[in-house]
């Protein structure tokens, strides 16, 4: 216990946002609700070693917007356009959300023991990416029973990844890391209804 007081103590000012939303999550643990998922989005967003990693190499990157570039001066638009596709290429030049959350899932699997989260996962996480969208550009209303046990079972495995992410780099002992498979965050999300 005093060998993760010291990491969390030491990894506090790059942490202090996320343990921020991380303490919010736990504040909500008997709601559901549009403010629940987006908090737990930005619990993600805000972990350091979770960012979407390239899986396009600067090279790749160039190579392709200069294609890009010339193929459309060929179809008669301006030279300006090129910045606008090599912009473009940029922003596609990172992982997928699936392909971060399988690593992200294979990462916390290594650390923690496979099958942590359930296989679903990717897709429960996706969802919530999607259910995000819908609910940061307006109210989210479910449209029937389904769709809002979709809803809190995304949003329970988004917590989930959070916590196993924000724990992962602490000295827990074998004994502890076994306690974590029966923490309330992993075994609220297990046995949430989809």
């Amino acid at each position: 216990m005093r060998e993760c007081l010291v990491v969390w103590m030491n990894r506090a000012a790059a942490w202090r946002r996320p343990g921020a939303l991380m303490i919010t999550s736990f504040g909500l643990k008997n709601v559901v609700s549009s403010e629940r998922l987006l908090n737990a989005c930005r619990w993600l967003e805000d972990i350091p070693i979770a960012k979407a990693q390239p899986v396009l190499s600067s090279s790749d990157v160039d190579a392709i917007a200069a294609t890009a570039a010339a193929k459309a001066q060929e179809l008669g638009h301006g030279p300006a356009i090129a910045e606008r596709i090599a912009g473009a290429i940029r922003w596609i030049r990172a992982e997928t959300a699936e392909q971060q959350f399988k690593r992200l899932i294979g990462t916390v699997d290594a650390r923690f023991g496979s099958g942590v989260l359930p296989p679903e996962a990717v897709e429960h996480l996706k969802r919530a990416i999607s259910f995000r969208g819908k609910s940061a550009h307006g109210h989210f209303n479910p449209e029937s029973d389904a769709e809002f046990r979709a809803f809190s079972k995304s949003t329970r495995a988004m917590e989930a990844l959070c916590y196993l992410l924000t724990a992962l780099d602490l000295p827990i002992s074998e004994e502890g890391i076994k306690r974590v498979w029966s923490n309330p965050v992993l075994r609220d999300y297990r046995h949430a209804y989809d």
